[in-house]
């Protein structure tokens, strides 16, 4: 089953026999995960900040940081340099500079961010779905050097 949830984000998750495993890209995290944390395998892949953060991206950081920090081991975080929020929308392949004027859209190549972010996606559900295990998973790749890499 594929979710879709809040407006502003993307947010995939998938049933798996025991239970739910899940991609977030890009999203803010809110509600009951903020307290309760996740109990599955996830994996958050993020955009890089266009600035220095204000007091409201400090506090969003802390929270996903202490959910990352709580989750089971076979979690991921990612960060691809050169992305912004629309970079993992279809907006990243259109041409839409008054998006990338307003910062929207990170001067990464829009085909490139989008196999990125499908490729560690694809890479993450395999394991978990079909139990093929990813070198992508495994830390830091050289196919890729625009992703800073955290697992758990």
């Amino acid at each position: 089953m594929l979710a879709y949830a809040p407006p502003h984000h993307i947010w995939f998750a998938l049933v798996v026999e025991d239970g739910l495993s899940g991609v977030d890209l890009d999203g803010s995290l809110y509600g009951d995960v903020v307290q309760q944390g996740l109990h599955r395998p996830f994996m958050f892949i993020w955009s890089q900040p266009a600035g220095p953060p204000d007091a409201a991206a400090l506090q969003a950081a802390h929270a996903v940081q202490n959910v990352f920090d709580s989750l089971p081991h076979g979690s991921y975080q990612l960060t691809i340099a050169g992305t912004r929020h629309f970079n993992f929308a279809d907006y990243a392949v259109m041409d839409v500079p008054l998006l990338k004027l307003l910062g929207g859209l990170g001067p990464i190549n829009g085909q490139r961010g989008l196999k990125i972010s499908a490729d560690y996606t694809r890479a993450f559900f395999d394991t978990y779905l079909k139990g093929i295990s990813s070198p992508l998973l495994r830390g830091s790749s050289s196919d890729y050097p625009e992703v800073q890499f955290q697992s758990r």
